[in-house]
């Protein structure tokens, strides 16, 4: 089984889940076909309605305020913001229920956490803030256009109003010089969810109480909508009575409740119902908050740290998190009596767990700096080097080959200005056992021999290591009738088997450390390549050309210096051509995902050496004129075949509807040049 088999598999047991969601996620994109661009017409451009003040609302009795002003803030509609001069985006028009054109409402357009889940992992654990890729307001006639700088990427789309649910339109994946009409997008009535906030065991109202409503699975959404990272807000009148007409009816919702001297409570995953009164009653016991200060181990304040605390009561759990001000001090949200569990992480400090009981206040926490690493790299001429990009990786003494990331450290670029003498001082190293791994031009990838940070270290360990020249690949590609295929795009990947195209492998792809080198060749007019520089890993190579099946060779192990492993022939075949056209409910239909892969019960195949063949897997999306055309040719076999409207408003039914629907066997027999495979959707 190849290393990176080992890897996937255990996780796929993990994530059948997320394994199976993957058709809802993006795939290739890209029709050949020139797209047809649509612009917002002058008139809806230039002429956005100007924000209006909103008075901040009082709460009274009996009249509790059901609206925050914050939530209620308007985005200036300038080009900056909205990026309508975009040559590509997102537009559509916004409807009330009844119809009517929702003006000046919020409109953004969040990058979709699918897109790098590593930096959004990173960007939540360091505090943060994601911004909208774009925003803007609806027009007069409801109407609005968001564009965007970065075609390729996914997003989400996000209407916001204080009379209705939150609008989610995601799963958008704009390509270069194309605007996506997402159509007519009309808002739905919100549920009435209401209920009093009171003190526990006693009954009495608690007024002035913040109230939020949040939806707990966001349907996978990881990213907050800018303003209701939290949820959104209400505050209780002098009865204790709070208010939500804008609970969807669709879906979970938690209701969190938070006052002054009083721990927080909460109702989760609540099922606001359409047919009776949604009553969710809240009682706040009283409480202490924890306050304090972070330093450093000379006295210094540790701004920005993240500080997670966790009751120790299995009967009353509670978690809250914050971060400590630029002078190092924080102070918890009222917590309920009993002790707690912190746990603090800084940039460039090892994470610290202490304990405390709610009250205490002057709670010290001293942070230690991670340590140094002192670093010489040679030439394979036994040169120092003196520049060079440098990743942190663990080590495993119980499995040598394998290395893991370490999330929270970034590649570092090396320079001269790094050294101390002939040693480069690399700082920010966590405790534990780790290599580096370094690139620089001349030289393959190199993997650092193993080394240990311990805590308080009194001298930092030295490593030293020379850069190898690596290994190479080479071999010949022809055609199915054995002649020579010049011009053959030959690049290196992850040694994958046939789990290389499913998928579920591109979504932990991130995650995973990249032991081999990406590099990429030509064949010449003999069909012959030569890839060198390669860092000793295990390699499957792809080999693309327009006219042929993409091709490749699995399972290449490369470990030994001046290696040159020849592969033998890579043979493509001419394949076919598949390409058509999606209707969603009659209409051509922009953001349908078109998908080829194995039938169902396929079994991996092997070769000749007892190897697992590759899956073959292809997708591709429709244009706004519901055009499609694979970007790979289909190499004769028999395959399923479907599409599912990608986009939307983030209901994992309807794709997989849309996937039963359409789903039929795909026959591809040798010599074919060309298959047309249309699809109707049923509407949504």
């Amino acid at each position: 089984m190849s290393s990176i088999a080992k890897i996937v598999l255990p996780v796929a047991l993990l994530g059948a889940v997320a394994g199976g969601a993957y058709f809802l996620l993006g795939g290739e994109s890209g029709p050949t076909k020139p797209p047809s661009v649509a612009h917002q017409p002058e008139e809806n451009r230039d002429t956005k309605p100007e924000a209006q003040p909103i008075k901040p609302a009082v709460a009274t009795e009996g009249q509790p305020l059901t609206q925050d002003p914050a939530n209620q803030r308007r985005v200036a509609n300038v080009p900056g913001e909205a990026h309508s001069d975009a040559p590509q985006g997102v537009r559509g028009k916004v409807l009330k229920p009844n119809g009517e054109p929702a003006a000046a409402l919020e409109v953004y357009l969040m990058e979709a956490a699918t897109t790098d889940p590593l930096k959004v992992f990173i960007a939540q654990r360091t505090g943060q803030k994601f911004s909208p890729a774009s925003k803007g307001l609806t027009a007069q006639d409801g109407s609005f256009a968001l564009g965007v700088t970065t075609p390729g990427q996914a997003f989400d789309l996000r209407v916001v109003s204080t009379d209705y649910p939150e609008l989610q339109f995601g799963g958008i994946r704009v390509r270069d010089s194309e605007w996506f009409d997402a159509g007519m997008l009309t808002l739905k009535m919100g549920v009435v969810v209401q209920g009093h906030v009171t003190m526990e065991g006693q009954g009495t109202a608690i007024s002035g109480a913040t109230v939020y409503m949040s939806a707990p699975n966001a349907n996978f959404q990881a990213l907050p909508t800018p303003g209701r990272e939290k949820g959104v807000m209400v505050q209780t009148d002098n009865t204790g009575f709070y208010r939500f007409t804008t609970a969807p009816s669709d879906g979970l919702v938690t209701i969190t409740a938070e006052a002054p001297e009083y721990a927080s409570g909460e109702r989760a995953n609540f099922q606001p119902k359409t047919t009776e009164l949604n009553e969710v009653n809240l009682e706040l016991a009283r409480g202490l908050p924890i306050s304090g200060f972070v330093v450093d181990s000379g006295g210094k304040p540790v701004s920005n740290a993240q500080i997670v605390a966790t009751a120790l009561s299995a009967k009353m759990p509670l978690s809250v998190s914050l971060r400590t001000q630029p002078d190092g001090a924080f102070t918890t949200p009222t917590l309920r009596e009993g002790p707690y569990r912190m746990v603090i992480t800084a940039g460039g400090f090892e994470e610290k767990t202490q304990q405390a009981m709610s009250g205490e206040n002057n709670v010290k926490i001293v942070m230690e700096q991670r340590g140094q690493v002192k670093l010489r790299v040679l030439s394979a001429r036994g040169m120092p080097v003196k520049a060079y990009t440098l990743a942190l990786r663990r080590y495993f003494a119980n499995n040598p080959g394998a290395i893991g990331k370490v999330m929270d450290y970034s590649d570092k670029r090396i320079t001269p200005a790094d050294y101390e003498g002939e040693w480069a001082i690399v700082p920010n190293i966590p405790v534990g056992e780790f290599v580096f791994q370094i690139t620089d031009s001349d030289h393959a990838k190199t993997l650092t021999p193993p080394f240990q940070v311990a805590a308080n270290m009194q001298q930092p360990p030295q490593v030293e290591v020379t850069l190898t020249m690596g290994a190479g690949v080479t071999g010949t590609v022809l055609d199915d009738s054995g002649a020579p295929v010049a011009n053959a795009t030959v690049t290196t990947d992850m040694n994958g088997g046939f789990a290389a195209d499913g998928g579920f492998f591109d979504i932990f792809k991130p995650f995973l450390p990249d032991k081999h080198t990406i590099s990429q060749t030509k064949t010449d007019n003999m069909g012959r390549f030569k890839l060198t520089k390669l860092a000793f890993a295990e390699y499957m190579l792809r080999v693309s050309h327009p006219n042929f099946c993409e091709g490749v060779s699995l399972d290449i192990k490369l470990d030994t210096d001046g290696q040159l492993t020849d592969i033998g022939s890579v043979t493509l075949m001419q394949g076919t051509i598949i390409e058509g056209r999606c209707l969603l409910g009659g209409e051509p239909a922009g953001q349908v995902k078109v998908q080829i892969g194995p039938p169902e019960g396929a079994k991996p195949q092997t070769d000749a050496q007892g190897k697992p063949k590759q899956f073959f897997a292809v997708s591709a999306l429709t244009d706004n004129d519901g055009y499609y055309k694979m970007l790979k040719r289909v190499p004769p076999g028999t395959y399923k075949i479907h599409a599912s409207r990608q986009a939307g408003n983030n209901d994992i039914f309807t794709p997989l509807l849309h996937m039963k629907a359409t789903q039929r066997d795909l026959v591809i027999t040798p010599g074919m040049p060309q298959s047309t495979q249309n699809f109707d959707l049923p509407a949504q």
